[in-house]
């Protein structure tokens, strides 16, 4: 007989040869025993038979590590840079680029700026509001 214990902190008639298993943030029980002393503890508050499906999820419950224990992946971090920044990573070489026996050539217009004299008035700002 498969039973489900509903607190595995506690005895029941001084039965706790139950595995325990944490569902949730609670440690539930599980057994598996003859039908004579499961047939005793059905009877106690607390006690319930289960199904073979429910037995199935139980044990699985039993075998993997708690929520808080669980190992989570790891993710390689260079130890000289701050893992909160973001850094530039180098672009890939793009298919435009001249290759390395051409040079590239850039042309620029040259443009005659006369600089501001200083007889000009800037330009007097609007009031807002009332005259």
């Amino acid at each position: 007989m498969k039973l489900h214990f509903e607190n595995a902190d506690i005895k029941y008639d001084g039965f706790d040869s139950f595995v325990r298993v944490q569902v949730g943030a609670s440690w539930e029980g599980i057994a598996e025993v003859d039908d004579k002393l499961g047939g005793d503890l059905v009877k106690i508050p607390g006690v319930s038979e289960l199904s073979d499906s429910d037995w199935d999820w139980y044990k699985k419950k039993s075998v993997e590590d708690p929520v808080a224990y669980r190992q989570f992946g790891v993710i390689k971090q260079d130890s000289t840079q701050n893992p909160n920044a973001v850094y530039a990573q180098e672009a890939g070489s793009p298919t435009d680029t001249p290759t390395s026996g051409e040079k590239e050539i850039i042309e620029v217009e040259v443009e005659d700026v006369t600089p501001p004299t200083a007889e000009e008035e800037p330009p007097t700002p609007k009031r807002k509001g009332k005259k």
